[in-house]
C-alpha cells in the first residue's frame, strides 16, 4: 500500500477541500435553521468525501497492482518464450515433441496461475472499496438517527 500511502500524503498536503468545507460550513451557520445541528451536517458532508477519497485511493492501488501483475506477466511469458525457442534450437530432432508437451502444460499451468493472481488482485480492491463504502453508510445512518432523536 505504498502508492496508497504516497497519494493520501499528496492530496492532504496540497488539502483544497479544507477551504471549501470552512466556506460550505459557515454559509451554512449564516443560515441558522432552527433544529438542525448545522456543524454536524457539514461533518457528516466532510466525512462522506473523505469515505469517497478512501474509496478511490483502493481503486487506485487495485488498478495500479493490477496493471503491474499484468506487465509482470507478459514479460515473463516473453522471457521464458525467448528461452524455449533457443532451448528447441539447441535441442532438436525427437527431444522436441517431447519438448514442446511439456512446454505446452507448463504454459497452460502458469496461465492459470497468473489469472488467479489478477482475481485474487480484482477481489481485494473490490472488497476494501466495498467495505469503506458500507462502512460510511452505516455511519450516515447512524448520524441520521441522531439528527431526527427527539431533543429530551
Amino acid at each position: 500500500m505504498k502508492t496508497m500511502e504516497t497519494t493520501a500524503s499528496k492530496s492532504s498536503s496540497a488539502n483544497p477541500v479544507g477551504g471549501l468545507f470552512s466556506a460550505y460550513t459557515s454559509a451554512l451557520q449564516r443560515l441558522r435553521l432552527p433544529g438542525f445541528d448545522v456543524g454536524a451536517i457539514g461533518e457528516a458532508r466532510r466525512k462522506d468525501l473523505a469515505a469517497l477519497a478512501t474509496i478511490n485511493l483502493a481503486l487506485l492501488d487495485g488498478v495500479q497492482a493490477f496493471s503491474q501483475k499484468q506487465a509482470e506477466i507478459v514479460r515473463g511469458t516473453l522471457s521464458g518464450l525467448q528461452d524455449r525457442m533457443l532451448q528447441s534450437g539447441v535441442a532438436g530432432g525427437s527431444a522436441t515433441a517431447t519438448g514442446a508437451v511439456e512446454l505446452t502444460q507448463s504454459a497452460l499451468h502458469k496461465s492459470l496461475t497468473n489469472l488467479r493472481d489478477l482475481a485474487d488482485i480484482a477481489q481485494k480492491t473490490q472488497v476494501d472499496s466495498v467495505a469503506a463504502a458500507t462502512k460510511r453508510i452505516a455511519e450516515n445512518v447512524e448520524e441520521l438517527k441522531a439528527l431526527f432523536k427527539p431533543a429530551q
